[in-house]
């Protein structure tokens, strides 16, 4: 197997035809409404000549493309979260063999050792193989989930980010490579976090522990449920908070994909409650909510969004800080990770253990 094209090889083929092959592979699984930007071809053109989207291809031989029967990835700029990370994605293949591993690994290599990013994530899906109503076939991730497995990537809990074509709302995995140790250094040092239950400090705790392997009683955690706190947190929503919205810019695929509500120093100020309206009027499926684990004003926001219908879903490791995502949506009908009735999966497996609980807390509470 080779290598086709490599991130700097553009003269093998021209960015329509780029974005034509990932299309086709794709689609030959997600159809027409597979909720990327990938349905666009405006949209993927510009990415890919602004240099926002690297698409990537392995095969054997040219001629292979004819027939579509190519392996690809993509490298993304994140558009909801920071410039200096890279979203791993839109992975699929039209054939079913080890070298897609193998290409995949490689890739991981190439960057881990030459790209200026800090950070790479991946939203990776995970569950079977299923029949929608129409008896047609669903392609599951467990081939996608074994693969990242064999990545230095970190769980970070549940992406229920995006509804796929089977009209599920799939639990992807989130999954996040840092390159340097400023947090773990920052948690090691004594930086706070800020909690307003203990139920979720507990949980948090080992999952922070875990994935920066720290022991729990080394982080400091401050759970504030003072007499005080359901005033100051009503006071906090009518102060005007800096953070802006994010949603999907396709209008045709928008009802498939999220929205991000998130802390931004640049954006103008308003009102969280008028922040909250603006996000429903986004018509996108899901709605996010994110919060600064290290901002002390933030631990009044918890209750009151989850008051609001957000469940706690992942946290996202950036930089100097950790941000809580916190999820809402009226969609129904999920899709559970092949591995969440699993026991023999589960069992050995910490972050996997830690991942079962947030699956059974957003099923319960969405």
């Amino acid at each position: 197997m080779s290598l086709i094209l490599e991130p700097l090889s553009f003269e093998l083929m021209t960015v329509e035809e780029k974005w034509q092959a990932q299309s086709m592979i794709l689609r030959s699984t997600y159809n027409e409404e597979y909720p990327t930007s990938v349905n666009s071809a405006e949209d993927s053109i510009y990415q890919i000549k602004a240099n926002i989207q690297e698409v990537l291809f392995w095969g054997e031989s040219l001629e292979e493309l004819k027939n579509w029967e190519w392996w690809t990835i993509s490298i993304v700029k994140s558009s909801i979260f920071w410039d200096w990370i890279v979203e791993m994605c839109r992975a699929w293949s039209t054939k079913s063999t080890w070298k897609w591993t193998v290409a995949v690994y490689k890739l991981f290599e190439h960057y881990q050792l030459n790209s200026e990013y800090w950070e790479m994530f991946a939203t990776t899906r995970n569950c079977s193989d299923r029949e929608d109503e129409n008896n047609k076939l669903i392609k599951g991730g467990t081939s996608i989930y074994n693969i990242f497995e064999k990545l230095p990537f970190k769980i970070w809990w549940i992406a229920p980010w995006y509804i796929m074509p089977s009209k599920e709302l799939e639990l992807l995995d989130l999954r996040v490579h840092i390159k340097n140790n400023e947090l773990r250094e920052m948690l090691t040092a004594g930086q706070r976090i800020y909690i307003n239950n203990s139920k979720y400090a507990d949980i948090i705790s080992k999952m922070l522990a875990n994935n920066f392997e720290l022991s729990p009683d080394s982080l400091k955690i401050e759970i504030w449920v003072g007499d005080n706190y359901l005033q100051e947190s009503s006071e906090l929503i009518n102060k005007f908070q800096n953070y802006k919205i994010y949603k999907e810019k396709n209008e045709k695929i928008r009802k498939f994909t999220s929205s991000f509500i998130y802390p931004d120093s640049d954006c103008n100020f308003k009102k969280i409650r008028d922040i909250l309206d603006d996000a429903n009027k986004c018509d996108s499926g899901i709605s996010n909510f994110v919060i600064d684990l290290f901002n002390p004003e933030h631990i009044y926001l918890q209750k009151f969004i989850e008051n609001e219908g957000y469940v706690f879903t992942s946290l996202f490791p950036a930089d100097d800080k950790i941000s809580w995502i916190w999820t809402k949506t009226e969609h129904a009908k999920i899709a559970q990770p092949f591995y969440y009735d699993n026991t023999e999966e589960i069992s050995d497996n910490i972050s996997l253990v830690l991942q079962k609980e947030i699956i059974f807390n957003f099923l319960r509470n969405k």
